[in-house]
């Protein structure tokens, strides 16, 4: 069974949590304030006067004005298809549970998001330090100046190679937070042999 999600679902789910790039829509009305990425320029623009027709493009500039935007702020539609790409690497969907086609298509899409997230937050966080990007693991204490701070990283997380590269986020700490049941597994014996005699 498999995951059928897009962009749009992803930006729907995490609708508060990033900045994403206002793409230009043709079939949207903008209002006074709302600022625009027009693909054909290249530029943001700013709407200057409420438009009642949706056909009117940033080019017109009785409605929009140029403004200073840098799409590297933003997050993409690429920057998302391209996470979603790295979390296809270490997403099991056969760890989730549920009925078929109703409960496990739910909770697998949830999980499944919270995975795609902590690539696009890593993948933002090496963007921005370029060349000079280090790789780091959860930090267990940190001060400035006279004050301190230090939590406990369990260690059955450490000791976990993937496990222990979620925590570097909060939504990789999410994802292990919903993924940990699904890891603890039932025995049950049967008595029986193996051949027939």
């Amino acid at each position: 069974m498999d995951l059928n999600i897009t962009v749009e679902d992803f930006k729907a789910y995490f609708y508060k949590d990033f900045n994403y790039l206002p793409l230009w829509q043709n079939d949207r009305l903008y209002v006074v304030g709302d600022i625009v990425f027009y693909p054909a320029t290249q530029r943001f623009y700013k709407c200057i006067q409420n438009i009642s027709d949706m056909f009117e493009t940033p080019q017109d500039d009785s409605f929009w004005q140029v403004t200073v935007g840098d799409v590297k702020e933003y997050i993409s539609d690429f920057d998302i298809q391209k996470a979603f790409g790295e979390a296809n690497f270490s997403f099991n969907k056969s760890l989730m549970w549920g009925t078929p086609d109703t409960e496990w298509t739910a909770n697998a899409t949830v999980a499944y998001m919270y995975v795609v997230a902590h690539y696009l937050v890593v993948d933002a966080q090496m963007a921005t330090q370029g060349l000079s990007s280090t790789g780091y693991f959860s930090i267990s204490s940190r001060s400035v100046g006279d004050v301190s701070e230090a939590y406990s990283i369990p260690q059955w997380m450490l000791e976990d190679p993937i496990i222990s590269a979620f925590m570097t986020t909060r939504y990789g700490q999410k994802y292990v937070q919903l993924l940990k049941p699904l890891l603890i597994g039932s025995i049950i014996n049967v008595r029986g042999r193996t051949t027939f005699w």
